[in-house]
């Protein structure tokens, strides 16, 4: 920590010294002229009463980032996790991972029920009009999951005359990068279209570490959306997506080639169509139904590689094997296909000049069909194991909120909500297994067909025949029900000055994979557990945003207790881990953001900082402080923006600052280590990442007679500072990135 500290001192230093700009202005906003959908009532910021944070069009527009991923890397409160590779992140929010955070493209949902990390954000940055991030529970107003918070990623739609169109293309030196957009859009007579296209490819990611194996992704993606107003007040459209995703993901902390996951193949495709009428009468102020179609298909190949040794550390007991050392190899694959049937309706009422209310219903039906196969191989058994199950299953979510808006006297505004939501999950599961000898290895009785319990017999270990390893088709469904509240208090009675104080429930619902299905993937064993309880967690907060158009500050004060949550833990059994409801998990930190200009000297200084701690209670006296989560992460420097010779200049100089990251295994202890062996090693997956403070460099350039041209550039990490967010990579070194952009 001290270590930190000095590197924050210094970073701070030469930040102050510098000359030219800061980060991209994901958080340096004006909230007096930002309005987000937030609250599903489109509003300014300064009128929102939860920490709310924008990524604009502008940001997006001068931004070097090449996914999503690194379009929210320097928003407050969020931390990104690379998962292994480039081509596809995920975001947690304050310290909920991906499985508490709800990802959706204009307000539609992208669920993920069979993966290891969570939601996915799949879609390319060129189609994004901004992205609103809402922090902590807001489960009432976006349903389950929403624990964390919500990524609300909004896309591009029509123009404003009959004919426009853009283009873009990109370089990043981090991986030997291009990335390449267009789109043609418009508006006439009523009429709003937009057609849109882009791609992208990246090598493996140079690191100061060299080469990180197994890291390099591909992106395809098309957008059509189409719009009509019937007349003033009445407006038709509809939306067709597709985005095509090949990526690969390695481990630094082995031999490259001994652990690494293939995915050729994940693609999404959406059709979306709305209706929306407005001033429908003095009290009905909107009304609008939306329906969704979305598939995801993934496919996935994992290899995971080991030898373990007679004299490693780690072994407690070899278990009587002459042999020096053992090797294991696990292939699992799968094959996964996700459909989405989504339809809701919401209506906003002026009730009288104080209250507003938005209603309304949502109806989520998820459809997986999945086919997973694993292909364990140890040197010592004279028999391989062929794992096949098949998963056919739903989860079915019914909704009804509402939500008030009140405003009371001395400049106060009340606001209060309340959701209930009704979850039904079903999965049919199709098991077989089949032995065979290996070649030259032989089939004893027992090590490899007939002897029950090692091939078949034995319910539950493979199925019914001796050898066969055919089992019954297990039928399995549960249900849920949850009703969740908010309230909080807004006042903004001194000018350009908000106060905030806010109540929030969050809900969670287990995901079908955590009820229902097992997985092989990494190397280890995770086992469902249909008997899970729904996660529920109370959240408090206390906010302040002032901003007079010359300087800002938004400061958020948050407390979030989770009970029953769900977590991996070991079962004693090999490498064997199961989903449980844990105790409670609980987070308290404090989220500043803040931006002063300099008199006229176009100098602007800002921080975003997040400080957080995390606590995590396991019961039977089970603890932990050390749950993974930085207790401080920063961004601060120095922008400046001018005009030169006519084109609109711009630069930046910033740090990105963290501090170290300690994960405590309170249930290390002895397992057993490799199916269908004695042998028994110590197993800690304990972990602890260092600080880090990179410097880095940034500016761009507005030409034409319109502005209509910019050229926007990029020297990332400059001082090669070697550093990782998660064990599996490490992070990019010195890099750097161009971005040119063309509007006519």
């Amino acid at each position: 920590m001290k270590a930190f500290k000095t590197k924050m001192m210094v970073g701070a230093v030469a930040a102050a010294v510098l000359t030219i700009g800061a980060a991209q202005a994901a958080e340096s906003v004006k909230t007096d002229d930002i309005k987000v959908t937030a609250t599903r009532v489109e509003k300014e910021l300064s009128d929102v009463n939860m920490s709310v944070s924008v990524i604009t069009a502008e940001d997006i527009k001068h931004s070097t980032a090449r996914n999503i991923g690194e379009l929210l890397q320097d928003v407050a409160g969020i931390e990104i996790n690379p998962d292994g590779g480039q081509g596809m992140k995920r975001a947690n929010i304050r310290g909920e991972n991906a499985f508490r955070t709800v990802v959706m493209i204009d307000g539609q949902r992208m669920d993920e029920h069979k993966s290891m990390s969570g939601s996915p954000m799949l879609i390319d940055p060129s189609a994004v009009e901004r992205i609103e991030v809402i922090k902590g529970p807001v489960s009432v107003l976006y349903g389950s999951n929403a624990i964390g918070g919500a990524i609300n990623i909004i896309t591009k739609k029509g123009g404003e005359k009959p004919f426009q169109g853009s283009a873009s293309a990109g370089y990043n030196t981090s991986a030997d990068g291009w990335n390449t957009s267009a789109s043609l859009f418009g508006a006439n007579e009523g009429w709003k279209y937009r057609l849109s296209a882009a791609a992208e490819e990246s090598d493996e990611l140079d690191t100061p570490a060299g080469k990180m194996a197994h890291t390099s992704y591909n992106s395809k993606s098309a957008n059509l959306f189409v719009s009509y107003d019937i007349d003033a007040n009445n407006t038709i459209g509809g939306t067709l997506d597709y985005y095509k995703l090949a990526f690969q993901s390695g481990n630094a902390a082995s031999n490259p080639d001994d652990f690494k996951v293939d995915v050729p193949k994940w693609d999404r495709a959406k059709l979306a169509l709305f209706q929306e009428s407005r001033n429908v009468t003095e009290t009905l102020q909107r009304i609008r139904t939306d329906v969704f179609y979305q598939k995801s298909k993934k496919d996935f190949a994992n290899y995971v590689h080991e030898v373990i040794t007679k004299n490693d550390q780690n072994i407690v007991d070899w278990g009587g094997y002459s042999k020096d050392s053992i090797e294991s190899t696990i292939k699992p694959t799968a094959l996964n296909k996700t459909q989405q049937y989504g339809f809701s309706i919401q209506s906003d009422w002026q009730l009288n000049e104080s209250n507003y209310l938005i209603a309304g219903y949502e109806l989520n039906y998820d459809k997986l069909d999945a086919l997973s196969v694993t292909v364990p191989d140890v040197s010592i058994m004279p028999m391989n194991v062929r794992k096949t199950n098949e998963y056919d299953g739903h989860q079915m979510s019914n909704a009804v909120y509402a939500s008030m808006e009140t405003l009371l006297p001395h400049d106060f505004t009340a606001t209060y909500g309340v959701r209930y939501t009704y979850i039904e999950s079903e999965m049919d599961i199709s098991s077989t297994s089949k032995v065979s000898p290996k070649p030259g290895m032989g089939g004893k009785p027992g090590m490899g067909g007939g002897k029950p319990g090692m091939g078949g017999g034995k319910p539950g270990m493979g199925g019914g025949k001796p050898g066969s390893g055919k089992a019954e088709d297990p039928h399995k469904e549960s249900t849920d029900g949850k009703a969740v509240f908010n309230a909080g208090l807004l006042w903004n009675g001194i000018e350009n000055l908000t106060l905030r104080a806010n109540f929030a429930q969050g809900y969670r619902s287990p995901i079908l994979q955590e009820l229902y299905i097992d997985s092989d993937m990494g190397g280890g064993s995770t086992k469902a557990n249909p008997d899970l309880k729904p996660e529920t967690s109370n959240n408090f907060e206390f906010g302040a945003r002032w901003a007079n158009g010359k300087a800002s500050i938004d400061a958020t004060l948050f407390y979030s207790d989770a009970d029953d949550y769900i977590a991996k833990l070991a079962t004693g059994n090999g490498k064997e881990e199961k989903f449980f409801n844990v105790a409670s998990a609980e987070t308290y930190g404090l989220e500043l953001m803040a931006s002063a200009y300099l008199g006229d000297s176009g100098f602007e200084p800002y921080a975003n900082i997040t400080m957080m701690h995390r606590h995590f209670d396991y019961g039977d006296g089970l603890s932990t402080d050390d749950t993974g989560t930085p207790m401080i992460t920063a961004i601060y420097g120095v922008r400046w923006a001018g005009e030169h010779n006519g084109m609109n200049v711009r630069w930046d100089a910033y740090l990105r600052s963290q501090s170290d990251s300690k994960y405590d295994d309170v249930h290390k202890g002895v397992k057993e280590s490799i199916p269908m062996t004695p042998i028994k090693v110590y197993s800690d997956n304990s972990y602890r990442y260092a600080g880090y403070t990179t410097f880095n460099l940034k500016g761009g350039i507005d030409f034409g007679a319109q502005k209509q041209y910019s050229m926007d550039f990029g020297l990332y990490n400059v001082f090669d500072k070697l550093y990782q967010h998660q064990g599996a990579i490490y992070e990019p070194g010195r890099y750097a990135a161009v971005k040119f952009n063309a509007q006519f």
